[in-house]
């Protein structure tokens, strides 16, 4: 099963140019995840344990509002990355994260991985690099659905 994780993460544009040992310390600390439809991966507030691949399937990154309802913020699919909070303290999921169809994924655990990169400041800086790119285009789509939804509606 190791082996198959190994693949993929080795195939996936966010591990790309680190190392085989490098994919192999790091998908020791991975396993596949299903979710239904329905399903949260993980809530707002919840411990950042887990990073995600996106296998197939859609995810939907909600806010709750004021007014009580789910706002999505941004849907990721098939090979998106989701869950950069096992990165920065402290380390709590600032989304839910909710399948919007049946979704298989890998689930990287956020813990090894930090150690991972506080061990080898090399990956470190790559998986980084990566996060922020990441994380720019949340603030993006935040920014957007935003506009949406208190922009002018006259």
């Amino acid at each position: 099963m190791t082996d198959q994780i190994e693949t993929i993460l080795a195939g996936h544009p966010f591990f790309k140019g680190l190392s085989q040992e490098q994919i192999k310390t790091i998908a020791e600390g991975s396993r596949r995840v299903s979710y239904n439809v329905g399903e949260f991966l993980m809530r707002e507030d919840e411990p950042g344990a887990c990073f995600f691949l996106i296998l197939h399937g859609k995810v939907a990154l909600e806010v709750c509002t004021p007014e009580g309802g789910p706002v999505i913020v941004s849907t990721l699919v098939e090979n998106d990355v989701l869950g950069h909070c096992w990165l920065i303290p402290p380390y709590q999921c600032r989304f839910d994260m909710r399948a919007v169809e049946l979704t298989r994924a890998i689930c990287v655990d956020g813990d090894r991985l930090r150690k991972i990169c506080d061990e080898n400041h090399q990956i470190g800086y790559k998986l980084m690099k990566r996060t922020t790119q990441m994380m720019s285009g949340l603030i993006e789509a935040t920014r957007l659905q935003l506009l949406d939804v208190y922009g002018n509606h006259s």
